[in-house]
């Protein structure tokens, strides 16, 4: 008779010591996440504890954390990219004086950690906040979404507006949603943007 591991296609392998042990192959794909990844995992721990087990008995979590910091990677570097070209930072500087470029790149790269992303479904709402001025809302901010208030796009809207927090919105694409969910939040969001003007 066959066990349920058997019938599903598993198999065992007979060792020196007379048990036979199950051949058991990890479906995980390598992690390569780095600081997003792990704050999102410590996020995750700490304040969704029945997500991040429910990735975990899906054999998902290293998937997840690997987008996620893939994700944030990328927005940081378009920040980054957009902000140098705003300030004129240029390869001509960092040819004629190194130290300067780097001293500048480094100012860009500090200033664009501080801009706290939230996303929204498919909305990425970016928050700029002034380092020293605004540390304060900035951790209220981040306190009432860690102690899982719901914010409506709205809500961070008015929020932003309370406390005069610029902000700048932008749709993605989510591959996790179905075409439908896609069409149907862009929907949202374009009768948001409508609202706000």
């Amino acid at each position: 008779m066959k066990s349920t591991f058997e019938k599903m296609g598993g198999t065992y392998t007979l060792e020196a010591d007379g048990i036979y042990y199950p051949n058991l192959v990890s479906t995980d794909e390598e992690p390569h996440y780095g600081k997003y990844g792990m704050l999102r995992k410590t996020y995750l721990k700490e304040h969704r504890p029945a997500m991040y087990s429910l990735y975990m008995l899906e054999d998902r979590l290293v998937e997840h954390l690997n987008l996620v910091d893939d994700e944030a990677q990328e927005r940081m570097d378009i920040l980054v990219r957009q902000m140098m070209e705003k300030q004129a930072i240029t390869e001509e500087l960092k040819a004629c004086d190194q130290m300067e470029w780097v001293r500048a790149v480094n100012n860009i790269r500090n200033a664009a950690e501080e801009i706290v992303l939230i996303r929204y479904y498919n909305v990425l709402f970016y928050l700029f906040f002034k380092t020293g001025m605004d540390d304060f809302k900035r951790q209220c901010l981040i306190k009432k979404i860690d102690d899982g208030e719901s914010m409506r796009m709205k809500q961070i809207q008015d929020w932003c507006h309370c406390h005069q927090i610029p902000f700048k919105t932008q749709f993605t694409y989510r591959k996790d949603f179905s075409f439908r969910v896609n069409l149907w939040n862009l929907y949202s969001y374009c009768r948001f943007k409508i609202e706000r003007q």
